[in-house]
């Protein structure tokens, strides 16, 4: 078994998301160190933490952890108490390979200073946010900054599998995002409000993806919305599959148009709307609208392919799918036909806005939903502002509009776009949302499984953004 180097840390993590956020390079500037090292990773430790006290006189027992045990705290600096110690958690996502186990060190900023971090292994194939155990040795208040570093994580490779993985015992705080016995008191449960089935343009039916959702509730999925495009037509075999299971919110992803204050050009955006009633008489003379106007299109793109030389059955493509009919779906069967290998190949050579075989789609105003959803109690979230580019001047047109959120939790979002729109939620007051805009299974995926759930979106947020619809 050896240990592994910056080199293996940085592959590692990039192809294969080992490490989620990553610091390709020590970051020292100002702060104590973190990021990668010459053998091993320099973790973040972030700013919820949990501070054991006597005050409620109980006794703490490893097998039945009690919360009457701790305070919470969340801020950019913790005092631990003399004499006392405190859980965190770490800013970064493990998913630990099964030929490799992790071992935790404390950092020399804080051991001279008699501050110990406890952590245990990282198992094979465990994946999750670390538990981090922080003890003040000392009879004096200490000191621990938030976002920064914590502790050095070193890897080590054995030359062959294990027989057994930490997931094939299906360990107790798998996917969690805590891994110390006092995981059910802390863990950071989470949220994914945008993915779509059949009934719009994803691959899997309703009840696949209530199988997946299961799967991972039973980690650390708390709450999943069904946003299929423009049409709720999935919600009730989605409620009745889930029933009891969680709560249940209506919602769908709206295409939308509305008048780009920078440029003066007409311009789409999709807006994801939740809290949704499909009994509401608008969103169904809306929903019958959009159902026509997508099937006019869909056709009328068909026929300009045929026409170009092009072998596609509209009547076959139609007769294979009950939800909203739409490019998505010519797309597959350009593959199907061999003349793209993958959806995302159509669309970049044949689907895309302005191709002379495209036909315009028809979008709802912006500010006629943004009018409708306040008077009826929706709430809204741009999604994925990252694929328009939306900068100041736009964020500020949503906001005098009324819209609520910014999707900055989304698998197109790389770590500088995340921060960029996080930071324009503090400025302009929106807030944030998530989701994985999971269509199918052999696209959208996370370390070989289904990204379906795994998003990182706290559902604490998600609870925020939802309230009086929960």
């Amino acid at each position: 078994m050896s240990i592994k180097s910056d080199k293996w840390i940085t592959k590692m993590a990039k192809e294969k998301g080992m490490i989620e956020p990553f610091e390709s390079s020590q970051v020292r500037s100002g702060v104590v160190s973190f990021g990668v090292s010459s053998y091993g990773y320099d973790m973040r430790v972030s700013n919820e933490y949990k501070i054991f006290t006597n005050v409620n006189s109980t006794v703490i027992d490893p097998k039945e952890f009690n919360d009457r045990n701790f305070v919470e705290f969340k801020g950019d600096v913790l005092i631990v108490p003399p004499n006392s110690f405190a859980l965190a958690r770490s800013v970064e996502f493990f998913r630990i390979p099964r030929n490799v186990l992790a071992v935790c060190l404390g950092k020399s900023t804080y051991a001279r200073c008699g501050i110990i971090c406890n952590v245990t292994p990282f198992e094979p194939e465990w994946e999750g946010h670390v538990t981090i155990e922080i003890s003040n040795t000392t009879p004096l208040p200490a000191k621990i900054y938030s976002n920064e570093g914590i502790c050095q994580v070193l890897f080590y490779q054995s030359d062959e599998d294990c027989a057994v993985s930490y997931k094939d015992k299906k360990g107790k705080y798998q996917g969690a995002n805590w891994d110390h016995p006092a995981a059910a008191l802390m863990s950071l449960r989470t949220a994914d409000l945008h993915f779509h089935s059949l009934h719009s343009d994803g691959k899997h039916s309703v009840a696949d993806l209530s199988r997946f959702i299961k799967d991972r509730l039973e980690a650390d999925l708390e709450l999943a919305v069904l946003t299929d495009h423009d049409g709720v037509a999935g919600f009730e075999e989605f409620s009745d599959e889930l029933r009891g299971c969680m709560p249940l919110v209506c919602a769908s992803e709206l295409s939308c148009s509305f008048q780009d204050p920078r440029s003066g050009k007409d311009r789409e955006l999709h807006l994801l709307v939740y809290g949704l009633d499909p009994s509401d008489e608008y969103l169904r003379s809306r929903f019958v609208a959009f159902r026509e106007a997508r099937r006019q299109r869909f056709f009328r793109i068909c026929e300009n392919f045929r026409a170009a030389g092009y072998d596609l059955d509209a009547e076959e493509i139609a007769r294979r799918h009950h939800g909203v009919l739409g490019r998505p779906h010519i797309a597959d069967a350009l593959v199907e036909k061999g003349y793209v290998k993958t959806r995302q190949e159509a669309f970049e050579k044949f689907l895309f806005d302005g191709h002379p075989l495209g036909v315009t789609k028809w979008r709802l105003p912006l500010e006629e939903v943004c009018r409708e959803a306040k008077s009826r109690g929706w709430k809204t979230s741009i999604a994925h502002p990252g694929q328009y580019d939306f900068r100041d001047v736009q964020l500020s047109y949503f906001k005098d509009l009324g819209v609520d959120a910014l999707e900055i939790y989304h698998p197109r979002h790389n770590r500088d776009l995340y921060l960029y729109y996080n930071e324009k939620c503090k400025r302009f007051g929106f807030m944030a949302t998530g989701g994985s805009d999971f269509h199918s299974i052999d696209s959208d995926q996370r370390s070989g499984v289904p990204s379906l759930g795994r998003v990182r979106y706290p559902y604490d947020q998600a609870r925020r953004f939802l309230r009086g619809i929960l």
